[in-house]
């Protein structure tokens, strides 16, 4: 969990997260390099500068994520080393590629012949699907499948090997997704996308609530999480789902203000 704060410079101000041993900060080039400063007279530091030619680096690693300062914006990428850690554990470092990370209808439960050669132990089952999970924050287009797998959790069957090998083979195929933020002007407010199915758990009935938080045309946020109450219509699933988005928004508004 990356906490945030702020450094005061003579004349600017930074923003700072924090993540354990890890900093990263947003300022002026000026402020940047007096931040440097002042903290390699108390610690040992390795420092990357993030910018335009003239002033830093075009690319920087971060918490595993790739990020690059191009002519159109800043590019966001999640960082494979845990994809291919649960691709080794698995031995799927050679399968083959599915265009979809799940099928509908299909989310919980796979076959036999799915289960076929995977490992009995359930702490591995947790093992691959918490490193999915993980992978999950960076890439919206397995949220949703990933979030069917963290239902299984505490008690795994051979069965629920299938779902993973499914996202497993479509990352296979899909390894990489790089987020655009291009550049613009403030646009002043946080818009929020929410939408939910109804009653898509065949075992619990519950429906999801899934959205995206977007500053101007910036992704910040997304989510896919299954609904407390079970809803009993389509409308009232789609009312959850608000609700869910507009906490989220607020969210984002907050944290954007400090």
């Amino acid at each position: 969990m990356a906490h945030p704060c702020v450094f005061h410079h003579p004349s600017k101000q930074l923003a700072l997260t924090v993540h354990v041993d890890d900093f990263a900060v947003v300022g002026p080039p000026d402020a940047l390099a007096w931040l440097e400063v002042e903290l390699r007279k108390e610690y040992l530091l390795k420092a990357d500068v993030l910018g335009p030619e003239n002033e830093g680096s075009s690319e920087v690693i971060y918490l595993g994520r790739r990020i690059s300062w191009r002519k159109d914006g800043i590019t966001y990428e999640a960082g494979e080393k845990y994809l291919q850690r649960a691709l080794s554990e698995l031995n799927m470092t050679q399968c083959k590629s599915v265009v979809s990370p799940g099928v509908a209808g299909q989310e919980n439960r796979g076959t036999q012949d799915d289960a076929a050669g995977f490992p009995k132990d359930p702490r591995m089952y947790r093992s691959v699907v918490a490193k999915l999970n993980y992978l999950a924050q960076d890439r919206p287009d397995i949220v949703f499948a990933v979030n069917r797998l963290t239902m299984r959790m505490s008690d795994p069957s051979a069965e629920d090997w299938g779902p993973v090998k499914r996202v497993l083979r479509y990352l296979q195929g899909q390894p990489r997704m790089e987020l655009l933020f291009p550049w613009q002007s403030d646009p002043g407010k946080v818009i929020v996308f929410t939408d939910s199915d109804w009653a898509g758990c065949a075992k619990s009935r519950k429906s999801t609530s899934g959205g995206v938080a977007m500053i101007g045309s910036h992704h910040v946020r997304h989510w896919s999480r299954i609904q407390h109450a079970i809803a009993l219509s389509s409308g009232e699933a789609e009312l959850y789902a608000l609700n869910k988005g507009g906490c989220e928004g607020l969210g984002v508004s907050q944290i954007a203000q400090e």
